[in-house]
């Protein structure tokens, strides 16, 4: 049932980034040149709310001499299974399917928080929580 949900979330919140992105224009944040020659582009995330857990969608374009691959990008606090899967309906009824090409965790630290309480002051350090990352391949049909 808890893998059920989580795949039904994941596909309405790519409905969701679907609807999102082309219904706006994307503007691109960064772009890396690599030593290769290569470039990798990024577009500006847009912010989800699925159940409990927020999501930062965004698109990446590894371009290459002769050839450009498109991936659509999950990041948040929440764990991303391995074994995630895409489905993207676009607006001429086509379905796109996707499995998570990979996952990156990385540490962020969280500020600590103070406050009084009546005559106590209460504080929270701060905390090194895991980000997650997850790139699905975009194909190309």
């Amino acid at each position: 049932m808890y893998v059920m949900n989580k795949l039904l979330n994941i596909i309405v919140l790519c409905a969701l980034c679907l609807v999102s992105t082309i219904t706006q224009a994307q503007y691109v944040v960064d772009v890396q040149h690599q030593p290769d020659g290569s470039r990798l582009i990024t577009t500006h995330s847009k912010k989800f709310e699925i159940g409990d857990a927020n999501y930062l969608i965004y698109v990446e374009a590894l371009k290459q001499q002769d050839s450009t691959t498109w991936f659509l990008c999950f990041s948040s606090y929440e764990p991303i299974d391995a074994n995630s899967e895409v489905l993207i309906k676009l607006g001429n009824e086509e379905l796109v399917f996707s499995h998570v090409n990979s996952i990156y965790v990385s540490g962020v630290m969280t500020p600590g928080v103070s406050f009084p309480l009546s005559n106590v002051a209460i504080h929270y350090p701060p905390v090194k929580e895991n980000f997650y990352s997850s790139f699905f391949v975009i194909p190309e049909k």
